[in-house]
């Protein structure tokens, strides 16, 4: 149909309301990703991830969780060592990174793997959907009248984190509340800037690669995964 495009990779959206155990699905798609990438040939998943949050305020909630790996550790997400002959916890080789706070990236060709975790301004600079009525979570649009919105735990400079997540070879992003970032227009309302940013990601990515395909996964979440409002919806094209 004419709503549909070429997908040169793979893209899911997972369409949960908001307290029904998003963090979790995350932080097991993310192990599963990483497991299948270390343990299985011919992998076509990765052991590094870009965790994209629309604000300061859900990013601070999700660092919450993520800090310290503690989710993974505590809920408890990984298998003990000596699970069918495997060193789960010791082969959980991953480093997290917080927005500008990056530290060494691991290299996959050494069995580890990064956690990017940031807001969407890091990544490119573009307009974001302005907060709405509409969204499941209400505090950005009731804060927005008041002036620029809190820093939060995290510092709040101009990096491009987008440099950095441009130089690795492997890369699965997760995009939440997904909806906040889909409809952001470039300056001259041409093309979805999270569409675009992702396809130069990719090309990057499969240039490096040398066989012309990326090792890239995007899995969207969000509770209303669609543009505009609730009266006039435009659902993702890939939902």
């Amino acid at each position: 149909s004419t709503n549909m495009f070429d997908e040169d990779w793979p893209r899911y959206v997972v369409k949960m309301a908001t307290g029904a155990g998003k963090t979790k699905v995350l932080s097991l798609l993310i192990a599963w990703s990483f497991f299948h990438k270390l343990y299985e040939t011919d992998s076509t998943l990765a052991r590094n991830f870009l965790l994209i949050a629309p604000s300061i305020i859900v990013l601070d909630r999700l660092r919450a969780d993520f800090d310290g790996l503690r989710i993974f550790f505590n809920d408890p997400i990984l298998p003990d060592n000596g699970h069918e002959g495997r060193n789960w916890r010791d082969d959980f080789q991953l480093t997290l990174h917080i927005q500008d706070d990056v530290r060494v990236v691991r290299q996959t060709k050494d069995g580890g793997g990064n956690l990017f975790l940031t807001n969407i301004h890091r990544v490119y600079l573009g307009d974001v959907r302005e907060p709405s009525l509409d969204d499941e979570d209400l505090r950005d649009y009731f804060l927005d009248p008041f002036g620029p919105k809190p820093v939060g735990k995290t510092t709040d400079s101009k990096t491009d984190l987008g440099e950095v997540v441009r130089e690795i070879d492997e890369l699965a992003v997760f995009n939440d509340e997904a909806h906040h970032v889909h409809g952001a227009k470039t300056a001259k309302g041409e093309e979805l800037v999270w569409r675009k940013f992702l396809t130069a990601l990719y090309e990057r990515m499969a240039e490096k690669s040398g066989s012309g395909k990326g090792v890239f996964l995007q899995i969207d979440f969000s509770a209303t995964p669609f543009y505009g409002s609730a009266e006039k919806k435009e659902y993702f094209p890939h939902i």
